[in-house]
C-alpha cells in the first residue's frame, strides 16, 4: 500500500514440516512436528524511479529504506511411543532496518528485478537476523488490482535464544513463489 512516496509493506509465510520415524538402532516410533509462521510489517518511502542515463529513457532503478518488524510464531511437537508428549511454543518479534532495490530495463517494463535485505534483531527477540531475496517480477492487473507475480530466492537466518531450553540458530533458503498486490 502506497500513499505518495510513502509506504506499508505486509509479508507472511506459513510452514509446516513433519517426520515419522524410527529412532536409529531402535523400535521406538517418534514423530516431530514444525510450524512456523514468518511476518512481517514495514514502513517503506520511495525516491522515485530514476534513469541510469541523465538523458532518460533506457534502465531505470528505485531505492526504498525500510523500518519494520518480523514476527515469528514456532510450535514444536514431539511425540515418543510410550512417552509423554512434549510441545513448545516460541513467539518473538524482531525489529529490523533494510532497503529494495528495483531495476526496471524501461519506465514503461512490465518486468523488474528487485533485491531485497535487512538485517535486526538487537537483543529485543532474536540476538541477530538477517534476511536476502531476490527475485524477478512481471506486473499485470488482476481484478483491477496492480499486480505482480514473483519468482526468486529467499534466505533467512535467526539466531534466537531463551533461555532455558529453547535456541534457534538457524538459516532457512530456498525458491521464491510470489504474488504482490498494491493497493
Amino acid at each position: 500500500w502506497y500513499r505518495g512516496r510513502f509506504g506499508l509493506l505486509f509479508n507472511g509465510q506459513w510452514s509446516v514440516v513433519k517426520v515419522n520415524d524410527n529412532l536409529s538402532g531402535t523400535p521406538l516410533e517418534s514423530d516431530l512436528k514444525m510450524n512456523m509462521g514468518l511476518f512481517e510489517l514495514a514502513a517503506a518511502y520511495s525516491f522515485g524511479q530514476r534513469p541510469f542515463r541523465a538523458s532518460g529513457g533506457g534502465p531505470t532503478w528505485e531505492i526504498q529504506p525500510l523500518v519494520g518488524a518480523r514476527v515469528t510464531v514456532m510450535r514444536l511437537e514431539l511425540d515418543f511411543e510410550n512417552f509423554p508428549d512434549r510441545d513448545k511454543t516460541q513467539v518473538w518479534a524482531d525489529p529490523i532496518l533494510g532497503a529494495r532495490l528495483r531495476l526496471r530495463p524501461s519506465e514503461e517494463s512490465r518486468w523488474s528485478w528487485t533485491m531485497r535485505g535487512d538485517f535486526g534483531g538487537f537483543g529485543a527477540g532474536s540476538d541477530f537476523t538477517w534476511n536476502a531475496l531476490g527475485f524477478l517480477g512481471y506486473d499485470f492487473h488482476l481484478l483491477g488490482v496492480r499486480s505482480t507475480a514473483l519468482l526468486g530466492a529467499r534466505a533467512l537466518y535467526q539466531d534466537f535464544d531463551d533461555r532455558p531450553g529453547f535456541g534457534w540458530d538457524v538459516t532457512q533458503y530456498g525458491p521464491l513463489l510470489g504474488l504482490m498486490l498494491s493497493f
